[in-house]
């Protein structure tokens, strides 16, 4: 089996890009250092096709390939513009000469920046496998394996992360004794340094995976209807999902668990299990007058199920100190692995999760719940008249949302507005239950317009 000249064409870029250090010249920035075959951006694909039966209407395929995504200055702009040493800040009090005064000295903290040897270059291996066969009709039917795994993946993560210690049989963050510790005291950060506090880098530690089952078809059906159709149903797992740097993740989003990122392993924020999409336009059979002959429908039709979404505490419990440890999920109580309701009022049943101890991460899994689902009708009518040799005159009718569905977003995931402390405690890691947030789970948006109506002229000539 030979490879396609597109494949062959590859390889050779691929040849020219893998550089020796010995060959280098004197001062190169690449010389005496280790060089990733990376530079090649593509590795190399294979697409085999095979025939095997003699009406030759079946067919199937193979594809895989590894595709590199080079770090660039949109990765790295941030760490220049938001971090020191080079972030620009004005320093209003104290004033000059004698700084801080009557204060501590501020902790330094850096955030959004991204280590300058990455060591790794991101990339992705895609696959796939199908099989396409000619049915009667004129209909080709595909039926497809699709899959992919990224590694080397930038994610955000604490560079100087609170050393946890473990109490009651849990890691805690907030110190030896949650119960003890001062409201709102962390544990001491494995930097021995007292002064320097969070360091929020982008490391290539991340990686992701997904499969897909895909069914196809598509045909002209006696030159009267055509049609496309497609299902999809995947898995789409990683431990981050948010993209970095000039994107917009600006700091809002890390791994939660620097010593464990597995923690954070779950669908994909996007991860949708089944999706359907198909369309036709259709010539409609009428006959008679020019008035009558010639009209066009079309129809869009699309659906999935809900996004995968985490409920969250709402403050810092664990006492991570980070721009997301709001975000730290609760526990799961109850007998119920699910939840949701599916009223938009109510999406989620809130008691079924509860605040974790103090100083601790909650064991509820990322991203385990779904939200609703997705669904919407768009139809046309067109026709075409002629105005002589020249001039034609095109009048299309359309409807978007048809049935006016409405398609609602994510609930408010946000479960507590704060601690309810017990016996005289004070601040975010006192014991205690939470104070309950009275909008945990309702959902107050749609994510598509009502239904709208429309006609258009449009002259040709």
């Amino acid at each position: 089996m030979e490879l396609t000249e597109t494949g062959k064409l590859l390889n050779e870029l691929i040849a020219l890009a893998s550089v020796n250090p010995a060959f280098l010249p004197a001062g190169d920035p690449r010389a005496g250092g280790r060089i990733e075959p990376s530079l090649a951006v593509l590795r190399s694909f294979m697409v085999p096709a095979w025939d095997p039966i003699d009406d030759h209407k079946t067919v199937f395929h193979a594809v895989a390939g590894i595709f590199y995504d080079l770090i660039t200055v949109r990765n790295y702009m941030p760490a220049f513009l938001f971090a020191g040493p080079y972030q620009v800040g004005l320093q209003i009090q104290p004033s000059f000469p004698v700084p801080f005064q009557g204060g501590a000295i501020p902790l330094i903290i850096i955030g959004e920046a991204m280590t300058y040897n990455p060591e790794h270059t991101p990339y992705v291996a895609q696959y796939n496998f199908n099989v396409q066969r000619e049915l009667p009709g004129g209909i080709v039917l595909s039926v497809a394996y699709v899959g992919s795994r990224g590694e080397n993946l930038l994610v955000p993560q604490e560079n100087n992360p609170i050393v946890p210690t473990m109490v009651g049989g849990r890691l805690s963050y907030g110190g030896p004794d949650p119960g003890s510790t001062p409201p709102g005291t962390a544990g001491p950060r494995e930097n021995p340094n007292p002064f320097i506090g969070s360091l929020l880098f982008s490391k290539t530690t991340g990686w992701s995976a997904y499969h897909a089952l895909q069914v196809y078809a598509h045909g002209d059906i006696a030159r009267r209807l055509r049609l496309q159709l497609s299902y999809t149903y995947s898995h789409c797992i990683d431990i981050f999902s948010e993209s970095y740097g000039l994107e917009g993740n600006q700091g809002l989003y890390q791994i939660e668990d620097p010593h464990n990122p597995l923690y954070d392993k779950g669908s994909c924020n996007f991860d949708l299990r089944h999706g359907f999409a198909g369309n036709f336009v259709w010539r409609l059979p009428f006959k008679g007058n020019p008035f009558v002959t010639g009209w066009d429908a079309s129809l869009i039709a699309s659906a999935h199920t809900g996004v995968p979404f985490s409920v969250a505490d709402g403050f810092d419990r664990a006492d991570l100190g980070t721009n997301t440890s709001s975000n730290v999920r609760p526990d799961l109580v109850g007998n119920t692995n699910n939840p949701v309701t599916g009223n938009i009022n109510q999406w989620f049943t809130p008691s079924a999760s509860a605040l974790q101890p103090p100083g601790t991460l909650g064991g509820l899994g990322k991203n385990n719940l779904r939200g609703p689902g997705f669904s919407t009708l768009d139809v046309a009518l067109a026709k075409t008249f002629s105005l002589g040799d020249r001039l034609r005159l095109m009048f299309r009718a359309e409807a978007f949302n048809l049935f006016n569905h409405p398609n609602f977003g994510l609930p408010d995931l946000v479960l507590y507005s704060g601690p309810a402390c017990i016996g005289g405690g004070a601040g975010l890691n006192c014991p205690g239950p939470g104070i309950p947030n009275p909008d945990a789970g309702a959902i107050h948006n749609t994510v598509t317009a009502s239904r709208q109506l429309q006609m258009a002229l449009k002259l040709i000539f």
